[in-house]
């Protein structure tokens, strides 16, 4: 019996024991799911909020884009509307996805600017000359916008850079001339002293004017009298009379320049334009995001006049839309070309293209009696874009975008070597001595003898680097130019078999610690997709071609360096092509494009990318 109740504690014992054991176990398991289910809650929330931010990000880039293709809607609309404030202001649906809404102001009737001032004196504005005036002092006390303006003064449109009063007069700074596309409305023979009417268009000079024709070869006129959308009287000093115009062909008018105004002059001014595109993506959602960018310009409200076929500088607006100037980029004063001595090294052309394509306007380049041509952009000349405004706004940092498009024919130009794509830190126009560095494609034949003093390439015989690539090989080099000799400084192989080809180049500066110390990462990108007229920026700048950190103390000249502001003698960017002497055939480029972070002036945020528009398109 007792052995019956021991044997009975124990199995009760051994019972609790079990019980007591199993009951830990389900404890712990509890615990432990509990814990997992935290920790893999929190991995859920990590993984989603991840995720979520990676889609923003997204999300935000396609509304910038969204935001920038409104503003270029905006700004291809307004020659043809009468009234943008009325026509242009709405909410655009895409068909791809998202929506742009734009807001446009007159900014002159906001902020009441006047709309005519009176010139103070005779004078002459002539910048091209040795201490030549480039100011017009006004009388009186004229409210006028600060900068970027625009002015018509006896028919005429002209631009200018900033107004102030110097020594208590009221002064209009940098004055620049506008060079102006017309149509012809009929086709018309002329000969010396013949008439030649013209469709609607800006205002052009009223007397003693003058004005290019290009039919394959640029000719120079001069016209009398313009009335009632007709110039009259037209001669021609180069010989270029009798000709017959087509129906709507294209002329070039140059204000009158240099400008003589006479005392008690009247100048009228251009209203300025305010365009606000908004961009978001996706049309609604919690996680839509929305970007706004601005742009002013002066003659954005093209009010058609009932008379006389005119309206204000309307067409003209786009920075480097060279199609609506000179032909020679050597005569333009927003470039600089380098050697400079023949007008057909850099030639903007209305029709350019290859024969299996329609021809676009362009820029055609022909090395004669150089193996290089260097074109740098004169920002200080041109009004709404500044670099120094760019460098403020980035706490004197300077980061931007580059593209150009480069016309290589299919798989490889006709020149026995190359070097071409845009031109980046150029500290000066004196090329000689200029520290500037390149993003480039490279390319050299095997059999090419560069030290030919006739057909040969003395920048390729002089660079080394160059010339370890291997031949046959096309490449996108990032360079820099050192005591006149090319160091290459990243490199990689690419293949092309299309027309054009695109070279996309982002420069970044940082901080690195306390100014002026200063880091630069540099990525390169070619793309052989793009059509033309596609100025579009990479959406995934994570994939690079190229890409390479260079500290300050490693590439000294990459950095801006501890300069309080850039002088307007330091272009900072550009475009390029070195190749052989006695290259026989020209180089096609196109779209040459800059995305620059606060160089709309003003420094706000709205403003933070202002694209401008490219010198073709």
């Amino acid at each position: 019996m007792l052995s019956t109740i021991n044997s009975h504690s124990q199995g009760k014992y051994c019972r609790m024991r079990v019980s007591r054991s199993a009951g830990s176990i389900l404890i712990g398991a509890i615990v432990a799911m509990v814990v997992m289910g935290v920790l893999g809650a929190g991995m859920v929330s990590m993984l989603g909020t991840s995720a979520i931010s990676e889609v923003r990000a997204n999300y935000g880039e396609r509304a910038y884009h969204l935001a920038e293709s409104g503003f270029r809607f905006a700004a291809s609309s307004l020659p043809h509307v009468n009234d943008p404030l009325v026509d242009l202001n709405n909410i655009y649906n895409v068909p791809s996805g998202g929506t742009f809404t734009l807001q446009l102001t007159n900014i002159s009737e906001v902020a009441g600017y006047d709309e005519e001032a009176t010139v103070i004196s005779d004078q002459t504005i002539n910048p091209a000359e040795e201490n030549g005036q480039a100011f017009l002092q006004l009388m009186g006390a004229p409210k006028l916008p600060p900068k970027y303006g625009a002015f018509r003064y006896e028919g005429s449109w002209y631009r200018y850079q900033g107004f102030r009063t110097v020594e208590g007069i009221p002064t209009i700074t940098k004055v620049m001339p506008v060079y102006t596309k017309r149509v012809v409305s009929v086709e018309t023979p002329i000969d010396d002293g013949g008439n030649l009417p013209l469709k609607e268009g800006p205002s052009i000079a009223a007397s003693n004017g003058s004005f290019t024709y290009n039919d394959g070869t640029v000719k120079h006129y001069q016209y009398v009298k313009y009335a009632n959308g007709v110039m009259e009287g037209i001669t021609s000093a180069d010989g270029s009379l009798p000709i017959t115009f087509a129906e709507n062909a294209k002329v070039i008018v140059p204000s009158n320049f240099p400008l003589s105004t006479a005392t008690g002059g009247v100048i009228t001014l251009s209203p300025i334009l305010q365009i606000q595109s908004t961009g978001q993506y996706p049309e609604s959602g919690f996680l839509a995001a929305r970007r706004t960018v601005t742009y002013t310009w002066p003659g954005g409200l093209p009010n058609v006049a009932s008379s006389g076929g005119e309206f204000g500088p309307g067409d003209e607006q786009n920075l480097f839309e060279l199609e609506d100037m000179q032909g020679s980029l050597v005569k333009d004063e927003r470039f600089h070309v380098t050697p400079g001595k023949f007008q057909q090294e850099a030639v903007s052309h209305e029709q350019v293209g290859f024969p299996n394509e329609q021809n676009q306007p362009g820029i055609k380049i022909k090395l004669q009696n150089t193996d290089r041509v260097l074109v740098n952009i004169n920002w200080w000349e041109i009004d709404g874009f500044s670099v120094n405004d760019a460098y403020q706004h980035q706490s004197r940092t300077l980061s931007y975008d580059l593209q150009i498009k480069i016309g290589v024919g299919g798989n490889h130009p006709q020149f026995k070597t190359l070097l071409t794509g845009v031109t980046v830190r150029v500290d000066s126009n004196d090329m000689e001595t200029a520290s500037y560095y390149g993003m480039s494609i490279f390319y050299y034949e095997s059999n090419f003898d560069y030290n030919d003093k006739n057909k040969g390439a003395p920048w390729l015989a002089k660079s080394s680097s160059l010339r370890g690539l291997a031949p046959d090989t096309s490449y996108l080099v990032f360079w820099k130019m050192t005591g006149n000799d090319i160091e290459v400084l990243e490199s990689k192989p690419v293949t092309y078999d299309t027309n054009w080809i695109t070279v996309i180049l982002r420069i970044e500066e940082t901080l690195a610690g306390d100014w002026p110390s200063k880091q630069n990462n540099i990525i390169g990108i070619f793309q052989d997709d793009k059509s033309r007229k596609d100025t579009s920026w990479p959406e995934d700048w994570g994939t690079y071609t190229l890409s390479k950190h260079y500290s300050e103390i490693q590439e000294p000249e990459l950095s801006t360096g501890d300069t309080d502001i850039i002088e307007e003698d330091r272009p900072e960017i550009g475009f390029h092509i070195f190749s052989n002497f006695g290259a026989a055939n020209e180089l096609l480029m196109d779209d040459f494009a800059v995305r620059m972070r606060g160089s709309g002036g003003g420094g706000e945020e709205s403003e933070e990318f202002p694209y401008t528009p490219p010198i073709q398109n």
